[in-house]
C-alpha cells in the first residue's frame, strides 16, 4: 500500500503510544502491484515531504512513503518544520551533514570525539 501525502499532522498516537497514519488529505491509497494506478498526471502532495524522484518519474512508490517518513523524523529530531525560507528539511539536513563531515576530515577542522 502506498499512501499519498504523509505529513507529520496525519500521524497520531495511540493510547499505548502506537503511531498510526491517518486523515490523509489526498485520501488516495495505490497498491504498488497496480502499475496502471501507479503514477499520476500532474504533482499531489506537500511540498518538503515530496520524494525528489516523484516530481520528474511522476511515479508512486513505497520509497516515496519512506523519504515522506524520514521527512518527519527530522522534523522530530530538530524541531524544524518540513519548508523554512524556501529551504526544504532534507536538503538542508543533508548538506548540514556534508558541511561537518568534510569539516572533520580537514587537518584544520579539529576532531570529533
Amino acid at each position: 500500500m502506498v499512501l499519498l501525502d504523509v505529513l507529520s499532522k496525519n500521524v497520531f498516537l495511540k493510547s499505548k503510544r502506537e503511531a498510526v497514519v491517518g486523515d490523509v488529505e489526498i485520501c488516495k491509497v495505490i497498491h504498488p502491484s497496480e502499475q496502471s494506478t501507479g503514477s499520476l498526471s500532474t504533482v499531489a502532495g506537500s511540498v518538503g515531504y515530496i520524494p525528489p524522484e516523484y516530481a520528474y518519474t511522476m511515479r508512486v512508490t513505497m520509497e516515496g512513503n519512506v523519504y515522506s517518513f524520514g521527512v518527519i523524523l527530522l522534523e522530530l529530531l530538530t524541531g524544524k518544520p518540513p519548508l523554512t525560507e524556501g529551504t526544504e528539511l532534507a536538503k538542508w539536513a543533508l548538506r548540514y551533514s556534508s558541511h561537518r563531515t568534510s569539516r572533520s576530515k580537514s587537518p584544520t577542522g579539529g576532531s570529533s570525539p
